[in-house]
């Protein structure tokens, strides 16, 4: 809901404002407490794809995935097994003298690859070097009738060992895992593992491997699963959806850009819809019948050569640092495909809700044509392919000509949504929704209306298959100081429309529609649209918290210190009993943890 608290904009700010003789704007803020991923030339991306469980089946092999790190489950598969009989599964590095051996009982299960029941054994993967990986299979003494058949080698292009995943946060910023090393299949393809169970919200990643020299294209990357499914193919024809900084070093990689869609409606019908609910008695099935895809735990493999021509050797990799650089969809304050216009003596700032001050270092870009007249006032850059000012309006950052485009993924509906329908509300109605995810057809608010949203238990998402219109008054109002935990997403060649003193906080991605804020409305958070303009004493504020900080984290030790029973304080090695069976991965955990 609205509230009557007002927060008055920072010192030089108004001092700037006063100088030029217009009146400042006060805005009225809400209850204040607080969506794979392209930086540099490419936006981040929205949500889409449903409950993210419609990915193409995994391609029938004897062994799956063919790609894991240590404790993952295998699934093996030959005509031979016998239902309850007993068999010795042999593990041989293709790289080095290390074996292991585990046993396990051969089942009827259902195949992820079409749901068919078939004989396999099932087994978690010991701990081994990383690298291609031998696989015999023989049956145990005293399993009667069993033949020769039944013994069976897996030569080492079947199964690459992997390391332990890489934790991605949640939270913006830059981090390096030092001393980092990627497993090379017996084909030199080079594969690193991502534990991605932090990220919900719509997030973008660039990564690069510092001191290792790959050079490769979108064409040779993809994104597996544990299970085997085909997450995604990089060279899609998707705009926006990924692309590689070609840097053509002997020292280091080519960097990776790449576009997390938002899964906060992934999780939620995973919570909430029962025909998503996981069978018990096997948790790579719904209790539907449809397969459960593993989204958390994904594997980049990566067809590299190395500077120079030569191809990565199999085995594990020479240490590297892995450098990544987490940032969110909306790092710009408002950006438009074709134009953007800020005119009427309107307002553009950024805030920060933490601290309820206000400041000037917004980013305010277009493909096309930036113009700011009227005596506007702009608290950071104007960016373009042409770009203009005048009209004694003012940009503190300056107006800037650029040739970098910026490609939008389009928006998709995603299955399985909560209905709304049409959301109108006129005369002081209110209308209050909670955590998840939900499809309206249009929202028309006006004359004191609100849509309230409370969003500090989880975030609430919104996909809008229709015109948004907010008036007289009327407000989208949030409980959580953090904009992003209110995402608005607008499908096709719609009107975005606030006016009449209309109030928004929240983030709104539109990429085909056209977007207006006049009228003396107050808008928080962050604008992505098509056409976008901002006039007639109207104010538009970037919420702080959705840019990363300009300076990289502070990068801590691969150490246990502090972290026995879990994670490392980087996220990326385990402290704890188990650590065993990831390689020992903190150097120190004999030193520091004891069990």
């Amino acid at each position: 809901m609205k509230s009557a608290k007002t927060l008055s904009l920072a010192a030089v700010l108004t001092a700037t404002k006063t100088a030029q003789g217009r009146r400042l704007r006060t805005p009225v803020l809400a209850t204040i407490a607080f969506t794979i991923l392209m930086l540099g030339t490419i936006a981040t991306q929205p949500a889409q794809a449903g409950c993210g469980c419609d990915k193409a089946p995994p391609d029938a092999a004897t062994v799956r995935p063919n790609a894991a790190w240590a404790g993952e489950e295998l699934s093996i598969f030959e005509p031979s097994l016998v239902v309850g009989m007993l068999y010795a599964v042999d593990f041989n590095s293709g790289t080095t003298n290390a074996s292991a051996q585990v046993k396990a009982f051969a089942v009827n299960r259902r195949d992820l690859a079409d749901g068919i029941f078939r004989v396999q054994l099932n087994v978690a993967l010991p701990d081994l070097p990383l690298g291609p990986t031998e696989i015999s299979v023989t049956s145990v003494g005293g399993n009667i009738g069993v033949s020769e058949d039944s013994m069976f080698t897996l030569d080492d292009s079947a199964l690459t060992v992997t390391p332990a995943p890489v934790a991605l946060a949640t939270e913006l910023g830059s981090f390096t895992e030092t001393n980092y090393q990627a497993a090379v299949g017996r084909d030199g393809t080079v594969y690193i593992s991502l534990d991605l169970s932090a990220v919900k919200e719509a997030r973008t990643v660039r990564a690069q491997a510092l001191g290792y020299p790959m050079v490769f294209t979108v064409d040779d990357a993809v994104f597996y699963n544990t299970q085997g499914f085909l997450m995604q193919l990089l060279n899609s024809k998707m705009p926006g959806l990924s692309s590689v900084e070609s840097l053509n070093t002997a020292t280091d990689s080519d960097a990776l850009l790449y576009a997390r869609h938002e899964f906060n409606t992934f999780y939620v019908q995973h919570d909430e819809k029962k025909v998503h609910g996981v069978d018990p008695t096997d948790p790579n099935w719904h209790l539907d019948g449809s397969p459960h895809i593993d989204h958390d735990h994904q594997i980049l493999a990566i067809g590299a050569d190395l500077y120079g021509g030569a191809s990565p050797v199999p085995g594990a990799t020479p240490p590297f640092d892995l450098s990544i650089e987490i940032g969110t969809l909306f790092e710009r304050s408002m950006f438009a495909q074709s134009q953007l216009k800020i005119e009427g003596g309107s307002l553009s700032a950024t805030f920060d809700p933490t601290a309820g001050t206000y400041g000037q270092e917004g980013l305010f870009q277009t493909n096309g044509i930036a113009t700011v007249k009227d005596s506007s006032f702009v608290g950071g850059v104007v960016r373009g392919s042409k770009a203009s000012q005048g009209g004694a309006s003012t940009v503190v950052g300056g107006v800037e000509e650029t040739s970098e485009v910026v490609d939008l993924m389009p928006v998709e509906l995603p299955d399985f949504l909560t209905e709304l329908g049409d959301v109108k509300l006129d005369g002081n109605e209110t209308l209050s929704i909670g955590p998840g995810s939900y499809h309206a057809t249009l929202i028309d608010l006006k004359q004191d209306a609100v849509l309230d949203i409370d969003n500090t238990a989880g975030s609430v998402t919104i996909y809008v298959t229709g015109d948004v219109k907010v008036a007289n008054n009327a407000a989208i109002s949030a409980s959580d100081i953090r904009t992003e935990k209110l995402s608005i997403y607008v499908l096709g060649p719609r009107l975005v429309t606030f006016n009449g003193s209309a109030y928004l906080y929240g983030t709104i991605y539109a990429p085909e529609a056209i977007v207006t804020i006049d009228g003396v409305a107050d808008t928080f958070g962050s604008f992505v649209g098509k056409n976008i303009t901002i006039k007639s004493d109207a104010a538009f504020y970037q919420d702080e918290l959705l840019v990363a900080p300009s300076t990289p984290s502070v990068v801590l030790a691969d150490s246990c210190t502090n972290s026995c029973g879990g994670m490392s304080m980087t996220g990326s090695c385990y402290c704890d009993s188990l650590c065993a069976n990831f390689g020992d991965c903190c150097t120190d955990y004999t030193d520091i943890c004891s069990f």
